[in-house]
């Protein structure tokens, strides 16, 4: 529970898209989610963001699983992908 079922488990996503997908999730309430690591945009910062299917604000038990589940995941995901520990990852609602 709590893994994105598009990632593999233990692997690095490789650097070829421009707008890699961090895992997809499906929260509590049926609310989906999709999380991607956006290209930079010149000023040497990459973003993390979420696709909702039905905007934020999210209800209790959807936030309090975004930031049990989701946001640690996303935050491990930009690590493994820029392979070297993440100072910062703004995700974006």
């Amino acid at each position: 529970m709590g893994e994105p079922a598009s990632v593999s488990h233990g692997g690095v996503l490789p650097q070829t898209c421009a707008r890699p997908k961090l895992g997809s999730w499906v929260c509590p309430s049926g609310n989906s989610v999709d999380g991607f690591l956006e290209s930079d945009s010149g000023e040497g910062v990459r973003r993390a963001t979420c696709e909702w299917d039905s905007a934020p604000p999210l209800c209790e038990v959807d936030l309090a699983y975004y930031f049990a589940v989701i946001l640690p995941t996303i935050v491990r995901r930009v690590q493994e992908y820029l392979e070297r520990p993440a100072r910062t990852a703004v995700v974006v609602l």
